[in-house]
């Protein structure tokens, strides 16, 4: 009787997947701790550049997983960020205002497994 118990369960788990869409290796592996994406805090970051600095402003995700740590990357190379804090800055001061803003960084946030994109304005 016990036999069947287990496999009734077995196939319940199986079809419950297959119905919902789940991957059923993910719903058997409980070792996996990472099971969400980062989120931003914001929908959207729209940042004013002053003149002669090189500072935009700070991205920030966080990750509903809580054993994440979450790192920063952006493109293009016209733009760097501190993969910790988020920190967004132009390579260099620009010398010609119109020509920077003609960019749109594109923001990653990465927690080992699972990555999120914004585009900064």
């Amino acid at each position: 009787m016990k036999k069947n118990i287990v496999i009734n369960i077995f196939i319940s788990l199986v079809l419950a997947c297959f119905m919902g869409g789940c991957d059923l290796a993910e719903k058997l592996d409980s070792s996996n701790s990472n099971k969400h994406a980062p989120m931003f805090k914001q929908q959207s970051y729209e940042f004013t550049v002053t003149e002669n600095t090189t500072f935009i402003g700070r991205i920030e995700a966080t990750d509903a997983d809580k054993e994440s740590k979450i790192e920063y990357s952006v493109t293009p190379n016209l733009f760097v960020i501190n993969k910790n804090l988020g920190d967004l800055s132009l390579q260099m001061v620009p010398t010609d205002k119109p020509l920077a803003l003609l960019y749109t960084p594109i923001v990653t946030a990465f927690d080992g497994e699972f990555s999120t994109d914004i585009t900064v304005t």
